[in-house]
C-alpha cells in the first residue's frame, strides 16, 4: 500500500507527463506550420521565376532576381545563395547568351551572378566574369565589376555587389 506522500508524488509525475505530451503536440503542430510556410515561400518563388523567364524579358528577370536577393544576405545565408545561383542558372539556361548579351539587364545579371559565385568559389567567379566580359564588352560596369573582383581577390575580402543603376 502507498503512503500519501508516494501517491501525491505519483500524481505529480502523471501530471508532468501529461503536460510534456501536450507541449510535444504543440511543438509538433508549430513545426508543421513552419514547414508549410517554408513550402509556400519556396513554391511562390519558383512560380515567380518561371513567370519571369516565360516573359522572355531580361528586365523582368533582373527585377525578380534583385527582389529575391532583398529577402536576406547571400553571404550569411547559404540557402539564399544557393537559391539565387540556381535562379540565375535557370534564367541563363532559358535566355541564351548570344541573343541577350547586348541587353543591359542581362549584363547586370551576368555580373551579379559572377559576384555571387565569388562567395562560393573564386575560380567559378573568374569564369563567370570572363563570360560577361567577352559577351558584354559595351557595358563599362561589367569591366569595373571585374576590376573590383580582381583587386579584392588576393586580399581575402568579400566582393561587395557593384552598384548598378536599375
Amino acid at each position: 500500500m502507498m503512503t500519501n506522500k508516494e501517491a501525491l508524488s505519483l500524481k505529480w509525475t502523471e501530471m508532468d507527463e501529461e503536460e510534456n505530451t501536450e507541449r510535444q503536440m504543440q511543438i509538433a503542430m508549430l513545426c508543421q506550420r513552419l514547414a508549410k510556410m517554408k513550402r509556400l515561400f519556396n513554391d511562390d518563388d519558383t512560380d515567380y521565376i518561371n513567370q519571369a523567364i516565360s516573359s522572355n524579358s531580361s528586365d523582368t528577370c533582373w527585377t525578380f532576381l534583385s527582389n529575391l536577393e532583398k529577402k536576406g544576405n547571400p553571404e550569411s545565408d547559404p540557402s539564399l545563395l544557393t537559391k539565387l545561383i540556381d535562379s540565375y542558372t535557370q534564367v541563363f539556361f532559358s535566355m541564351p547568351l548570344g541573343k541577350y548579351s547586348q541587353n543591359e539587364s542581362y549584363a547586370k545579371m551576368l555580373v551579379r551572378f559572377a559576384e555571387l559565385k565569388a562567395i562560393q568559389d573564386l575560380n567559378d567567379a573568374q569564369s563567370s566574369f570572363d563570360i560577361a566580359r567577352s559577351h558584354c564588352k559595351d557595358f563599362a560596369f561589367v569591366h569595373i565589376a571585374y576590376a573590383q573582383f580582381k583587386l579584392l581577390q588576393g586580399k581575402g575580402k568579400t566582393l561587395e555587389p557593384f552598384t548598378l543603376a536599375v
